[in-house]
């Protein structure tokens, strides 16, 4: 019985963790519709205030997906006699929002036809090597990462919280967050493989070994994707690391239990022409640069 109590506490506890906001947010709404309607304000004018408050916390501290949160939006102007049902749901036929709605459709057809990477791939060309140039092509690299993803949203991936001059992966990250479960590494010691702890924007981090931040709550899963950081890597799927071998230790122990993708993420310049291997060394099975996105599952 104190078994079961215990676990239940701790499930709560860790729910709240990830979610206080949300919960915060419900409070202080519900606090405030309590109160008097201010003089000079009809009803639904202040429950439409409120409603802007709860919307600005949510999307602020993000606990909840945004779908989610339009979807609270929706139902709550009903709820709180903002609005009737048919004007709501009328609202959503609204020029600006199939405009939209247009627009993502569009977007998702681009990515869908591989078009994202061209105009990625040309935008490179044009930028050359200046140093604004530079952080336009920090930029792209980034919407690569994000358009690649793409094609695995709704499935687990593990990235990493950068450390150093390692490449920047969270904006793909809290992208994908929305779609599916994220996770960050968490270093269990020497000679022993990474687990993978779950990740989104909100959960709260704290420093770990080497200075990587890691979730203070921990939630581990196996990924189906892992997005690696690299000092070097090659045309034949070798990749040269830090020499903890951590990542290939994972690879390995991930591999024996299901199929897993190891994505590279580097800059062009670290590619070399042959990454000295060992026996124990795991291949990548992609590398994302900020000029191609390299499929190296067919090389020898």
């Amino acid at each position: 019985m104190n078994e079961s109590y215990k676990i239940i506490s701790s499930s709560i506890l860790f729910w709240f963790s990830q979610k206080k906001w949300f919960v915060y947010s419900i409070l202080i709404s519900v606090f405030l519709l309590n109160l008097a309607t201010p003089v000079g304000l009809s009803v639904p004018a202040y429950h439409s205030l409120i409603i802007l408050l709860l919307v600005f916390m949510l999307v602020t501290f993000e606990p909840i997906p945004f779908p989610a949160i339009a979807l609270l939006t929706l139902v709550l102007q009903v709820v709180l006699g903002v609005a009737p049902p048919n004007v709501v749901a009328s609202s959503l036929m609204n020029d600006a929002v199939l405009f939209v709605m247009g627009s993502l459709m569009f977007a998702i057809a681009i990515v869908h036809q591989g078009l994202d990477i061209r105009l990625a791939k040309f935008i490179i060309k044009i930028f050359g090597k200046s140093k604004r140039m530079f952080l336009a092509g920090l930029m792209t690299i980034s919407a690569i990462l994000s358009s690649f993803l793409g094609d695995f949203r709704g499935h687990s991936v593990a990235g990493y919280m950068p450390i150093r001059t390692e490449i920047d992966p969270l904006p793909a990250m809290t992208e994908m967050s929305f779609y599916g479960k994220v996770g960050v590494p968490v270093i269990q010691g020497m000679n022993k493989p990474l687990l993978i702890a779950e990740w989104t924007p909100s959960t709260e981090m704290r420093e770990g070994q080497f200075g990587a931040q890691v979730p203070v709550s921990k939630n581990f899963f196996d990924p189906e994707l892992l997005i690696v950081p690299l000092v070097a890597f090659d045309r034949q799927g070798g990749r040269l690391g830090y020499g903890g071998g951590f990542y290939d230790r994972t690879l390995e122990k991930l591999k024996m239990k299901k199929p897993v993708l190891a994505v590279g993420f580097a800059y062009s310049c670290q590619e070399i022409e042959q990454v000295p291997l060992e026996m124990t060394d795991q291949s990548l099975d992609f590398v994302i640069t900020e000029k191609a996105v390299l499929d190296l599952r067919s090389q020898p």
